[in-house]
C-alpha cells in the first residue's frame, strides 16, 4: 500500500481522514503474517470501520458545503453504502471463520478505500477550489 492513492482534495478534514485511512492501512499490512483472529488486527479492522464511518459523513457534509450537485450527492453516498455493506460482509465472514488471515481483507479493503478516493473524491477537488474563491 503506497501513498500514491492519497488525495490532496483542498480541505484539511478530508485531506486528514484520507491519510489517516491509508495509514490504518498501512498498519493492518504490517501484521500481514497474523491470524484475523488475533487482538491487534481485530482493533485495526474496528478502528478503520469507524474511520470509514465518519469519514464518509464528513464528505457528504462537505458536499452540501461546496454545492455540489444533488445527483453527484447521491451517486457519491449510494457508494458509501456499498463500500460500508463489503466491510460489513467482510466482518461477518472473519466472525464465521470464512476469512482467517489479514492478506484476505486487506486487499479488498485496500482497493475499495484507494478506488474511491481515486473515482469519488478526487473530483470533490474542483468543488472544494470553487467554493474557496467566492
Amino acid at each position: 500500500m503506497t501513498n500514491r492513492h492519497q488525495s490532496i482534495l483542498g480541505d484539511p478534514l478530508i485531506d486528514r481522514q484520507h491519510a489517516d485511512l491509508f495509514a490504518s492501512l498501512r498498519q493492518i499490512e504490517s501484521l500481514h503474517e497474523r491470524r484475523l483472529n488475533d487482538e491487534k488486527v481485530i482493533d485495526h479492522l474496528t478502528r478503520i470501520s469507524e474511520q470509514l464511518r465518519q469519514h464518509f459523513m464528513s464528505e457528504e457534509t462537505l458536499m452540501q458545503q461546496v454545492a455540489v450537485p444533488v445527483e453527484e450527492i447521491a451517486r457519491h453516498h449510494a457508494e458509501h453504502l456499498r463500500i460500508l455493506e463489503e466491510v460489513a460482509r467482510l466482518h461477518f465472514e472473519i466472525m464465521q471463520g470464512q476469512l482467517t488471515h489479514v492478506s484476505q481483507v486487506l486487499r479488498p479493503l485496500s482497493d475499495w478505500v484507494a478506488a474511491h478516493v481515486e473515482v469519488y473524491d478526487a473530483p470533490l477537488r474542483d468543488y472544494i477550489v470553487k467554493a474557496s474563491l467566492q
